[in-house]
């Protein structure tokens, strides 16, 4: 009896539990020199933000968001320089380590945005991020494609898309715009002025906001841009030519021009609906060029910057039909075959393109660190490049397209950026490995995929992928290929 009246009596003092530990997050997302020590802690604190909805926990959010983002930025710094200089595979690997901490938790925390229900804390994070140019950009973009519809970010995004110049500016109100499609379109006239912005991946953007609106005054403005200097914004062009209107004339503007004046008309004037697409979705681009067009294993050879990867694994002197065999008398090995097409590819290529080509196994090498004019003297260089080149342990294709996305000019740390590379194509005949000790290790396909999206967020570069032989990983090749606009094909299985 008297220990229940001492309950009844303490029960007033005792306060409920806060339902979110701001302290707590905060140390959480403290700097940490080895993030991996830390992801268990870092990712209950972020199961913890699903319980809040408090907007004074939107600059704690974008805090943790900015140090996991300069963390990365740090370690892939750090990787840059080692993988370049062929430093020791295992000081790459311990990098690598915690390296995937932080994407998988940068993943983790837009996962959590994502999930949180409308309200003051998610308005206040879409305030706070709009304006800030520090907020990292992959949370920056997510973000504004939650706001697009929102009245509270209207005025701010209406600014940004009349007044905007910079691409950080630029780039959240046009990713804003393609996702609000139909309810952006009494903005047309501040999204058309930058089809014909000098930052290429602005007239990109502003080509995927246009044909969001779905609004057929569109489609001669789009035919017209199609004389753009540069490939990679023509094939923009030509893909929502496609998506709006069902029919495939890839870049060539004048087929686009008749089509237009015999057919077109009902579909300009609105007497006929234009054909509707997911506009979230990225399909391939449309392949332009004619059938007997050079090609690099059946795939088109497009593109004005170009970076080729190549596998030089052990596997690769096995024979292309036979796992584990030698080619018999006659029979080209994986290897010459893929040496054998690349030459070609290069004794095609343009006299207006640059290229260069990344070998990997245990380490990458590259044949130059700076995208090389198309010459007789740099073909000829590659060629004696690649005859000198020697097979090696495991298979470190999340290494070589880092070191390829070293070419497109992006600093650590920097999505919004506009791209040196235009088109990479990978080749490869088996899964991928991380060098890790004498055996190394089966490299997760996902958190390369991760990484993948981190480095061409919004999908600048085209990746063709090529493999070779029935034991390279299909399925992750393709999505590989896929997410970022480009072709997949397998040989020899």
């Amino acid at each position: 009896m008297h220990a229940l009246l001492t309950l009844a009596l303490l029960a007033p003092l005792v306060t409920p539990q806060d339902p979110f530990d701001a302290r707590a997050f905060k140390g959480a997302f403290a700097p940490a020199k080895q993030p991996q020590h830390v992801e268990g802690e870092r990712r209950r604190a972020l199961d913890d933000l699903r319980r809040t909805s408090d907007p004074k926990n939107a600059k704690l959010v974008l805090n943790a968001a900015t140090q996991l983002a300069d963390e990365v930025a740090a370690l892939e710094g750090n990787r840059e320089s080692s993988l370049l200089k062929g430093n020791d595979p295992a000081d790459h690997d311990t990098r690598r380590r915690d390296l995937d901490a932080d994407r998988k938790l940068e993943e983790q925390l837009l996962e959590v945005i994502a999930a949180l229900a409308d309200g003051p804390l998610v308005d206040a994070l879409i305030s706070e991020s709009l304006t800030a140019r520090k907020t990292p950009a992959a949370l920056r973009l997510a973000l504004a494609r939650r706001s697009a519809t929102r009245d509270s970010a209207q005025t701010e995004l209406t600014k940004m898309l009349e007044s905007g110049r910079r691409l950080d500016e630029l780039a959240p109100a046009l990713v804003a715009a393609a996702k609000g499609g139909h309810a952006y379109r009494d903005r047309y006239d501040a999204i058309l002025q930058h089809l014909h912005s000098d930052i290429p991946l602005v007239r990109r953007l502003a080509i995927r906001a246009l044909v969001a609106l779905q609004v057929g005054d569109v489609l001669p403005v789009l035919v017209t841009a199609l004389d753009d200097t540069r490939e990679n914004v023509r094939r923009e062009l030509a893909h929502g030519l496609e998506a709006l209107t069902g029919q495939s004339f890839g870049t060539r503007q004048e087929a686009w021009r008749a089509w237009l004046e015999k057919e077109g008309g009902p579909l300009v004037t609105g007497a006929q609906p234009l054909t509707q697409q997911d506009r979230e979705a990225q399909p391939k681009q449309p392949r332009s060029g004619s059938a007997d067009a050079p090609k690099y294993h059946g795939l088109p050879l497009e593109g004005e910057h170009l970076v080729f990867i190549v596998d030089r694994s052990l596997s690769m002197e096995w024979s292309l039909t036979r796992n584990e065999q030698l080619p018999e008398s006659g029979e080209p090995s994986r290897w010459e075959r893929a040496i054998g097409e690349l030459k070609e590819a290069l004794r095609n290529l343009r006299s207006t393109q640059t290229f260069s080509i990344v070998t990997f196994a245990q380490t990458t090498e590259v044949y130059s660190p700076k995208l090389l004019a198309v010459t007789d003297k740099s073909i000829a260089r590659a060629y004696e490049w690649l005859d000198n080149s020697t097979l090696g342990q495991f298979t470190n294709i999340h290494d070589a397209l880092e070191l390829s996305f070293t070419f497109t000019g992006r600093l650590p740390g920097d999505e919004l950026f506009s791209s040196a590379v235009d088109t990479i194509y990978l080749l490869t005949d088996g899964e991928p490995t991380v060098p890790s000790g004498r055996r190394g290790r089966r490299d997760d396909p996902d958190t390369i995929l991760r990484a993948v999206r981190r480095w061409n967020l919004l999908q600048q570069v085209t990746i063709h992928v090529i493999g070779l032989g029935d034991q390279a990983p299909a399925a992750f090749l393709e999505r590989l290929a896929d997410e970022n606009g480009g072709g997949f094909v397998r040989e020899g299985s």
